[in-house]
C-alpha cells in the first residue's frame, strides 16, 4: 500500500507540475513581453479631472501628456502664460529605445486639458486657450475658446488625423436654443475647410474625413449622416441590434468600416450596415470601455475592463485586457494582460502603421510589437 501511495503522489505531483507549465506556457503566450516598459508619467494627483495619456507622433515616435499641480512652484516658472498652479507637462519619446527625446510644458486650467495628433500635428486645449502645434510641439496657432453659460466645447479627430472638427455647441433649453457652429480643419495644415452652423451635436456622433454620422436623438433604430459644410441629413442604414453606431468613442475606423463592442462581442460591420466580423467575448475577459485605431485603417485594439464588482463604478478595476485585431485578416492577433491593473488611469494608443501598441498603467509606459 505504501509503495502504491507513494506511486499515486508521485504521479499527482507530475500532473500538477505540467499544469502549472501548461498554464505558464499559456500565459506566456496570450501576453507577449513588451519591448520596452518605463515609468514616465510622474504625477498622478490630478488623475482624476486632468488623466495622464499617451498618442504617437508618427510610427517611431509617442507622446507622453500628464497635468502636473505644483503651487510652490508657480511664481518661479519663467513666463506662465496662464495664471495657474496646473501645467500640462508633454514628452516626446523615442518608440524605439524608450528614451526622452523633448519635454515642453504649458500653463494648463483644473479641468479642459486634453491632447490629441493629427496627421500633421497635435492639438492641445488648456482650458479656454486651444493651440495648434507641430509634431515638434512648436505653437503654430491658438484660438481662444469662449466660456459663456450653456456652452460646451469638443475636439473630434477623424481615424486618419486627416481631418479635425471643432464643436462649438450651445444649449439653452430655457429659451430653446439648440445649436452647433462646426468648424472643420485640415490635419495637416489647420487650414479650415468648412465652416457652419446647424442643430447642436451632442453625444452620439462619429466623424470621417468626408462626413458626420449620427443616431438621432431619442432614437436608435436608425444612422443618419450629413457631408461636412451641408447641413443636408440622410438615412445611411438601419440598426439591427448588431451592426454598429457611431457614439462618444468614434467607432469610424473608415469610410466604409466601423466597430463597436459590448460585454459579450466585438463587431466589425460596414457602414451600409452589414455585420462582417464578430469575435465573441469570454465571460472573464471584461467590458469594452475604449478602441484605438490605427491610421492604417487595418488595425484595431479594444482595452476591456473588469471591476471588482458588478455595482462597483468608482473604477476599481479588478483586470485590464488589450485585444488587438487585424481587420484585413478579420481575427484577434493578440491579446495583452496588463498587471497589476492600474488604480488611477490607463491609456493606450496604436502607431499609424499598427505595428506598435503603447499602453500606459497609471505611471508606467509598456510598449509591444503587433504581431500580424
Amino acid at each position: 500500500m505504501g509503495a502504491i501511495f507513494r506511486i499515486r503522489m508521485i504521479a499527482t505531483c507530475a500532473l500538477a507540475s505540467a499544469l502549472c507549465v501548461a498554464s505558464s506556457n499559456s500565459k506566456n503566450a496570450e501576453t507577449p513581453r513588451p519591448l520596452w516598459s518605463l515609468d514616465l508619467v510622474e504625477n498622478l494627483k490630478d488623475a482624476g479631472r486632468n488623466p495622464p495619456g499617451i498618442a504617437f507622433l508618427d510610427n517611431d515616435r509617442l507622446i507622453v501628456h500628464e497635468v502636473d499641480v505644483d503651487t510652490s512652484q508657480l511664481s518661479s516658472r519663467e513666463s506662465p502664460d496662464i495664471s495657474s498652479p496646473f501645467r500640462l507637462r508633454t514628452s516626446i519619446i523615442d518608440a524605439n529605445s524608450g528614451k526622452t527625446v523633448l519635454t515642453k510644458e504649458w500653463g494648463a486650467r483644473s479641468r479642459s486639458t486634453s491632447l490629441q495628433v493629427t496627421s500633421g500635428g497635435v492639438v492641445i486645449r488648456t482650458g479656454d486657450v486651444l493651440r495648434l502645434c507641430s509634431r515638434d510641439l512648436k505653437e503654430l496657432h491658438q484660438l481662444a475658446i469662449p466660456t459663456v453659460p450653456f456652452e460646451g466645447w469638443e475636439i473630434r479627430v477623424s481615424p486618419t488625423g486627416r481631418t479635425v472638427l471643432l464643436n462649438d455647441r450651445h444649449l439653452n433649453r430655457w429659451q430653446s436654443i439648440s445649436s452647433s457652429r462646426l468648424q472643420v480643419l485640415d490635419g495637416d495644415t489647420f487650414n479650415t475647410k468648412f465652416d457652419w452652423t446647424e442643430s447642436a451635436l451632442i453625444g452620439n456622433y462619429g466623424i470621417t474625413d468626408r462626413l458626420i454620422a449620427a443616431t438621432p436623438f431619442g432614437s436608435r433604430r436608425q444612422v443618419i449622416a450629413t457631408e461636412f459644410g451641408t447641413g443636408i441629413w440622410k438615412p445611411i442604414y438601419d440598426l439591427s441590434g448588431e451592426n454598429c453606431a457611431p457614439g462618444l468613442s468614434q467607432h469610424f475606423v473608415t469610410d466604409t468600416l466601423m466597430v463597436c463592442g459590448g460585454r459579450k462581442d466585438i463587431t466589425v460591420s460596414s457602414t451600409s450596415g452589414e455585420v462582417l466580423f464578430q469575435d465573441a467575448l469570454a465571460k472573464n475577459e471584461g467590458f469594452v470601455r475604449e478602441f484605438e485605431i490605427a491610421q492604417d485603417g487595418h488595425t484595431v485594439a479594444a482595452m476591456l475592463e473588469n471591476f471588482s464588482d458588478i455595482w462597483d463604478t468608482g473604477g476599481h478595476i479588478s483586470s485590464l485586457r488589450a485585444l488587438v485585431y487585424d481587420l484585413s485578416a478579420r481575427k484577434r492577433v493578440m491579446t495583452i494582460v496588463v498587471s497589476p491593473p492600474p488604480k488611477h488611469r490607463y491609456d493606450a494608443a496604436l502607431s499609424p502603421d499598427g505595428s506598435k501598441l503603447a499602453i500606459l498603467n497609471d505611471h508606467r509606459v509598456s510598449l509591444y510589437a503587433v504581431a500580424h
